[in-house]
């Protein structure tokens, strides 16, 4: 989970499932959810002020979700890793600014 944008909230899960809550401490409503049929979130983190959070879990893939467009883009694995080095990644770390990434897996 994360927060951006002062009062902007996420959550991800196993159910495939990113939600986006507006946090006001007192109803804090859900605003959006995004299925992904095809990856059980293990991490998903917002990407500095972009707009955008990075998706990730037990798959060699990952997806970024611009929410701000309301697009979602499946990236196929991370460049430079040799094919079969990486089938999991399962934590992601990103910087306050949103500029570096920190993917581990297996």
């Amino acid at each position: 989970s994360g927060e951006r944008g002062g009062n902007l909230m996420l959550t991800a899960g196993l159910d495939k499932t990113l939600r986006f809550f507006k946090v006001d401490g007192k109803a804090n409503k859900k605003v959006q959810g995004i299925h992904f049929p095809d990856l059980p979130i293990t991490s998903a983190n917002f990407l500095g002020d972009s707009g955008n959070v990075i998706v990730t879990g037990h798959r060699k893939f990952f997806y970024i979700y611009d929410a701000v467009a309301g697009k979602v883009e499946k990236i196929p694995q991370i460049l430079g890793t040799p094919p079969g080095s990486c089938n999991t990644l399962q934590t992601c770390v990103v910087s306050p600014d949103g500029k570096h990434i920190c993917i581990t897996g297996k």
